[in-house]
């Protein structure tokens, strides 16, 4: 396996191998409880768009120097309801496989070199989306525990 190979793997087990994979915890939680907000604590809907918005900054990178619109982190929703909720995981795993394909893309000789905005090498804006949704992940997690979510 190559390095590549095994950015991939585990990227894979991240979003939907592992036990606590991203989408293995999203598994269940409906739009009320997505939507659901502690006061000063983003909601699970909230930290889906986050990390959709993330991964495809973290793409973009990959090809070429991308400054984001920071109005698109975090976005609030403009309706709490199962058809705008399934709309934000299907967003969610297009940004996925967009992701995942542009990363098996990348020739592994080049995973040290910046990336062409020359503010990371392309091995640390992989690892970075990975790290970032499995923080998410466990966050949900808790919301999910302090009875925010359904299951």
């Amino acid at each position: 396996m190559n390095q590549i190979q095994q950015i991939l793997y585990l990227y894979d087990r991240a979003m939907t191998e592992d036990s606590d994979a991203v989408w293995k915890v999203l598994d269940g939680v409906d739009a009320a409880s997505a939507g659901k907000q502690l006061p000063g604590i983003h909601s699970i809907w909230q930290l889906v768009q986050h990390m959709a918005f993330w991964e495809d900054v973290g793409r973009r990178r990959f090809s070429g120097p991308f400054d984001p619109d920071l109005a698109g982190n975090f976005p609030p929703a403009s309706k709490l309801d199962e058809s705008s909720w399934r709309e934000t995981l299907a967003e969610f795993r297009s940004s996925n496989a967009d992701f995942r394909e542009e990363l098996s893309k990348l020739d592994p000789a080049r995973l040290d070199e910046l990336t062409p905005g020359g503010q990371c090498s392309f091995l640390y804006e992989a690892a970075s989306v990975i790290q970032h949704h499995v923080y998410h992940a466990g966050q949900i997690v808790l919301l999910k525990k302090a009875g925010l979510a359904t299951k």
